[in-house]
């Protein structure tokens, strides 16, 4: 025989079990659930009668949509209806006779077991069970039941319950729970946070997302528990117009406010809250929806802007420069006073004119097409303009312009920078004037200076021709050419374009052809080559370079090629890249005698070209491989 499952049933309750409460079919069930067989003995009950009772007990019983089981005092079934064989998928005879507790999860078992035993021994407690039973198939069912003693004879032994199906409510309320948890995750994990309320009286707080802890530091059953809670938070420069305004969402329907909010530490935020009225069919309120977000980041960032701006607009108006401001469509949008002065208008008249207004009508084709580049993106240094006044006037002036772009990088407006230099144009102008009477002065200058030199050498010339002492007709020859050379750079420097300096090469060249027809008829058998670059000296280095030239090349054309044989003299310069200058004069002659040193020099030639180099701060090198040569660094 089976193990009963429900322990602490009395020995001597076996038999009577057995007999009283052995497996029963529908009727049996009926006649004892419903006391039939007590009726019997009832004066006036007819047998037709307790049928007809009998069948409406088992109509009801075997098609109602719930199951219902009776077990024995020993828990065994010993009843079920066709509602259950369908509930758990079983067929009546497979149930009758076993255990209920094989039907039910292992998990609920020992629960089911302790609640009947509790039952049997309190049999007038009302009962409710909720348990979950297995499927033939292996599913779930969780089932709804509500044991009641079932009549007997003498001591309870039996319970019968009618049990509901409550897979299908159980499942529904799952999703919905999951549903439900998956929107307030979804809720929460957004920066906005989402509240409902009452549509009347203190406007109750019925609802606000978890997120709410992160924006405030306060718990949502704060706000949910005190209807002020909210109210009695708002800054208190804001707290009158805001209540003022919240009330309109009953006629406007939707409604966003901004405001201030104290956090739980005490700080406050910027708030914009967005709500909405929600009707129901008939359009009578039913709640109030709506989200909070945290603004205090913008509004700080506007504070910011506005003060940016405020002292932008206080640099534009105290600026000493005239500014204008110029959208991409080349018309003012704004000027400051400086402008307005500057151009004979009034700033209010300057709005809406196009900048071609404001300057020459001859500056207008490049005005247009430098301003459609800087649109486009070109940077357009500043230029010299003609302005026009109000009056047609018109006047020179200096613009610096700039592009002003969104943050994403398209055009907003060109700030023009206007500056009238009409003082500094007639400023330039006089000192225009004044360098080029002093250019003219300097030209007159070096050209008297040359004439007066031309006249030493005529006069040396002329003197020379008295002297019958060759040594000394010589010395007036030398003093000639020396005189010669100087006059040669003056010369060249009131011929040139800029009177700071001079082109070196084209000056060696001259003085090379006055060196060879003042030389002896000897000198013409001498080749001599000039290699000096794009090279440019001031006064300060010609006079001396020029000097040097002329006294190793006069040295050389007398005394290199004794005899009056051939040969070759070249005269070169250079510039390195760091500015310094190498001058060389070489031959390819009989070479500079061993005996003269170049420290202690004997002849005056070379007692000049040793003056010369220290003047210019330069060093003199001599070689005297092949000839000689001659190498000054400065």
């Amino acid at each position: 025989m089976k193990n009963s499952p429900l322990k602490g049933s009395a020995k001597n309750k076996k038999k009577e079990t057995g007999a009283s409460w052995a497996r029963m079919d529908t009727r049996q069930y009926i006649r004892r659930v419903a006391g039939l067989d007590q009726w019997r003995n009832v004066p006036g009950k007819t047998s037709e009668e307790l049928a007809k009772i009998e069948l409406h007990y088992r109509t009801i019983i075997e098609e109602t949509g719930a199951g219902v089981a009776a077990v024995d005092g020993r828990g065994f079934l010993i009843f079920v209806n066709r509602g259950l064989c369908r509930m758990i998928g079983y067929g009546r005879e497979e149930l009758l006779g076993r255990p209920f507790s094989d039907f039910l999860h292992p998990e609920d078992r020992d629960k089911i077991i302790r609640f009947l035993l509790e039952a049997r021994a309190n049999p007038q407690k009302k009962l409710r069970l909720d348990f979950r039973a297995v499927h033939k198939d292996g599913r779930m069912v969780y089932c709804d039941a509500r044991p009641t003693i079932l009549p007997g004879r003498g001591k309870v032994d039996a319970f019968y319950a009618i049990i509901n199906d409550m897979t299908a409510y159980r499942e529904a309320e799952e999703k919905r729970r999951t549903a439900h948890e998956r929107l307030q995750t979804l809720l929460s994990s957004t920066s906005a946070v989402f509240f409902a309320s009452e549509p009347h009286g203190e406007f109750r707080t019925t609802y606000i997302s978890d997120n709410v802890v992160q924006m405030t530091g306060y718990e949502p059953a704060s706000f949910i528990r005190n209807s002020r809670f909210w109210e009695n938070r708002l800054h208190p420069r804001d707290k009158d117009r805001v209540l003022a305004e919240w009330l309109q969402i009953l006629t406007r329907k939707s409604l966003t406010l901004e405001y201030r909010f104290r956090r739980r530490d005490g700080s406050y935020l910027w708030v914009r809250e967005d709500m909405r009225l929600v009707e129901d069919e008939t359009g009578k309120p039913r709640e109030i929806t709506g989200f909070w977000v945290d603004i205090t980041a913008r509004r700080a960032a506007e504070e910011s802007l506005r003060k940016s701006e405020m002292t932008y607009r206080h640099l534009f108006e105290q600026s000493n420069d005239p500014i204008l401001l110029i959208g991409s469509n080349g018309r003012i949008i704004r000027a400051n006073q400086r402008a307005a002065d500057m151009l004979g208008y009034g700033k209010d008249e300057l709005i809406g004119f196009h900048f071609r207004d404001t300057i020459a009508p001859s500056e207008h084709p490049d005005a247009e097409d430098k301003f459609k580049a800087l649109i486009n993106g070109k940077a357009i240094p500043h230029c010299v303009r003609r302005a026009r006044r109000r009056d047609g006037t018109e006047f020179p002036v200096e613009i610096n312009v700039s592009l002003m772009r969104d943050p994403d990088g398209r055009p907003l407006f060109v700030q023009s920078i206007v500056r009238d230099i009409t003082e500094r144009v007639k400023a330039e102008e006089a000192i225009q004037s004044a360098l080029k009477e002093k250019d003219i002065l300097l030209r007159e200058i070096h050209h008297r200076v040359k004439n007066n030199m031309q006249i030493i050498v005529s006069l040396l010339r002329l003197q020379s021709r008295q002297i019958k002492e060759e040594a000394l007709r010589e010395m007036f020859r030398v003093s000639q050419s020396r005189i010669q050379s100087m006059a040669l750079i003056h010369e060249k420097l009131y011929q040139s374009r800029d009177l700071a300096s001079i082109d070196f090469g084209a000056y060696v060249d001259v003085l090379v052809a006055y060196l060879r027809t003042s030389s002896s008829p000897d000198a013409t058998r001498v080749r001599m080559e000039v290699q000096v670059g794009d090279v440019s000296l001031d006064i300060n280095r010609a006079i001396p370079c020029g000097l040097i030239i002329n006294e190793l090349a006069t040295n050389a054309l007398k005394y290199a090629f004794p005899g009056g044989g051939q040969g070759l003299i070249r005269i070169a310069m250079s510039e390195s890249k760091k500015g310094g200058f190498s001058l060389t004069v070489s031959d390819d002659g009989v070479g500079l005698p061993e005996n003269i040193d170049l420290d202690k020099p004997e002849t005056l030639g070379l007692q000049i070209v040793a003056d010369l180099v220290r003047q210019l701060d330069g060093r003199l090198a001599v070689e005297r491989a092949g000839g000689t040569t001659f190498r000054i660094d400065f």
